[in-house]
């Protein structure tokens, strides 16, 4: 029976060590976007810009022979930012697609780019994507559902057991007395020994445990930390601009070490 109507395809993100510092980053098309995007990630490596050209097209048509669906390839640095390999002409995206039984590559920009005819139905990128595994837009609701249903199993255990501890605990030292006056008793100098001990805590007359310790340190330095933010704002935001950019060349450089091992 044949697919015609939108049933929100996804299809897995492909991904490939080309070396160490190197990795390439293939995200098929699908129903929404006619074309399929090559990212080449140069985490730690270095290459001429000539190089890199050529690295582009060649896996651009590699990855255009696997899947025939038109294909957008740029190449990205550790900042994620694309590499302009146009001498400053500011085209830095290839695409490849196939027309009249010929593959045609083309130099530009993304959005400049008039994009060839390509067929989105859910029966053409289930076969042009047939070995690539893929959900449905039902699924991933399925999914979703599923995962919301555990989260409130948790909240219900969390809940019951403050219930437990403030109710049905007080409650049992009260049946104690009732039944028996030393099982009350026990029962009540082990709810106020433990009411002592968090009322000694807190008044700071029992040392705290490293837990408690380290989250006022934490709490200390976040004070410290937004104090001298809002004297100098824009200071601040070029810090934060440059921790949000290292930690992103990080995690870049670490994805291309953890796909080279995998592979090595």
């Amino acid at each position: 029976m044949a697919l015609t109507n939108e049933i929100g395809l996804a299809f897995e993100t492909l991904k490939e060590t080309r070396g160490p510092g190197l990795f390439v980053e293939y995200l098929p098309a699908d129903e929404y976007r006619p074309f399929a995007s090559l990212s080449l990630v140069y985490a730690e490596c270095h290459e001429g810009m000539e190089a890199i050209t050529k690295r582009i097209r060649d896996e651009a048509q590699h990855w255009f022979g696997r899947f025939p669906a038109p294909i957008v390839a740029t190449a990205f640095n550790s900042d994620d930012d694309p590499i302009d390999v146009s001498d400053g002409n500011n085209r830095h995206d290839l695409l490849v697609y196939s027309h009249a039984g010929e593959v045609v590559t083309e130099w530009g920009r993304l959005g400049d780019f008039a994009m060839p005819p390509f067929d989105t139905s859910p029966d053409n990128l289930l076969r042009v994507y047939s070995s690539i595994s893929y959900s449905t837009k039902e699924e991933r609701r399925k999914e979703g559902e599923k995962k919301l249903k555990e989260q409130r199993v948790g909240m219900r255990v969390i809940i019951a057991i403050l219930f437990f501890r403030r109710t049905v605990i007080p409650a049992a030292v009260a049946l104690a007395f009732y039944v028996h006056p030393i099982l009350g008793l026990i029962g009540l100098i082990g709810t106020l020994a433990d009411a002592a001990i968090g009322g000694l805590r807190v008044l700071g007359y029992l040392p705290k445990s490293k837990k408690e310790k380290r989250e006022e340190e934490k709490r200390r330095r976040m004070e410290h930390h937004d104090y001298h933010c809002q004297l100098n704002p824009k200071g601040f935001a070029a810090l934060k601009a440059e921790n949000l950019g290292e930690r992103l060349r990080e995690r870049v450089k670490q994805e291309a070490r953890d796909l080279h091992s995998e592979n090595s």
